[in-house]
């Protein structure tokens, strides 16, 4: 279940980025103040200093921002920096928070600008000589401005105090997901992703998960898990109602969505961007974009708005559909919905 103040504060802080990064680039410390709504969101009481300790001195004469401690422990290191927008973080600050954690013997770090977010192992072992030592150490990146809430509530949900413990075995899991993904090609996915990676800790729930959120791979890799399968929507289950609606394909998902949300308000393509007058939208009240060029492919709602489906592909209309349900503030679990899953062996031409 979804932590209302971590959501509040994930949106909250999408919103700093997108709408008024100049705050972010002039002070390192409203960074900190953002990685405290974050760290409370967690579950982590940032005013205990047993707890999380700030500008703590390391052994080396160096200052760590944040010390989370777990397990009587001090577990992982967090380092802040100033927002530059071009930039992002450089390859120094890397290094130097892989540096405070030698310096400390501790395993996990974050460097974190209030957009970027990127978790450090110090113990991975990077191949060949390509890259800074600080980014070899690299385990995942968040991009607030970029990524859905979904994707971040995924991959810091695992930071907070009640599962940071774990954040090992997931990691590990995660690893040896994305070796089994590689490997499968037009077979039950499920049951035989259980099979290749051979591990009990690996449920069926965090499967399930992982291949609805669509791998956490390099864009590279994706089109080798087109060949593989392909995913259709087949219907569609609203908390609190006994019956499912059922979904012809991706374009009636969105329409249904929109309809179920009862949405009014235009909807902009990307979600998030910056209002400007090209703007393009997927919904909106008249059947044109913010330039004035009109829709080419679209359905009306029941509230009278237009959903445009021109250049909408599936991975779209999923992104779209997660941040809709995310925008009129209903739980995870208010709408549900049902993929079958067809191999492209039997798919009919």
């Amino acid at each position: 279940m979804i932590n209302n103040q971590l959501l509040e504060s994930i949106k909250k802080l999408q919103e700093s980025v997108k709408d008024s990064p100049e705050e972010l680039k002039r002070n390192e410390v409203v960074v900190r103040t953002s990685v405290n709504k974050i760290l409370r969101g967690l579950g982590w009481d940032d005013a205990n200093t047993k707890e999380v300790k700030k500008e703590w001195k390391t052994s080396k004469n160096g200052s760590a921002d944040y010390i989370l401690n777990y397990g009587d422990k001090d577990f992982l290191i967090i380092e802040t920096k100033r927002l530059n927008e071009k930039e992002g973080l450089y390859e120094k600050h890397r290094d130097q928070l892989t540096n405070y954690l030698f310096d400390e013997d501790i395993e996990w770090g974050v460097l974190t600008n209030g957009r970027d977010w990127i978790l450090l192992n110090s113990r991975k072992v990077g191949l060949g000589k390509k890259g800074s030592r600080g980014e070899r150490k690299v385990i995942w990146k968040i991009n607030f401005e970029e990524d859905t809430v979904e994707e971040i509530l995924y991959k810091l949900k695992y930071l907070s105090k009640r599962k940071i413990g774990q954040l090992k075995k997931k990691v590990k899991n995660e690893e040896l997901l994305k070796k089994a993904w590689l490997k499968i090609k037009n077979k039950e996915l499920i049951d035989l992703i259980r099979k290749e990676v051979k591990r009990k800790s690996l449920d069926r729930e965090h499967i399930k998960n992982f291949l609805e959120l669509g791998p956490q791979i390099k864009k590279e890799d994706k089109n080798m898990s087109k060949e593989c399968f392909e995913q259709k929507p087949k219907e569609i289950k609203i908390f609190g109602k006994k019956k499912s609606e059922e979904v012809k394909d991706y374009r009636d998902l969105l329409l249904k969505v929109v309809n179920i949300l009862k949405i009014k308000k235009p909807v902009k393509r990307p979600l998030g961007g910056r209002s400007s007058a090209s703007v393009r939208y997927i919904v909106n009240k008249e059947k044109k974009h913010g330039s004035g060029k009109p829709f080419t492919d679209a359905k009306q709602t029941q509230q009278g708005l237009y959903v445009e489906f021109a250049g909408l592909d599936a991975e779209t209309i999923k992104k779209c559909v997660r941040e809709l349900v995310h925008s009129k503030r209903k739980n995870e679990n208010y709408l549900k919905i049902k993929y079958e899953i067809r191999t492209n062996k039997n798919k009919k031409d």
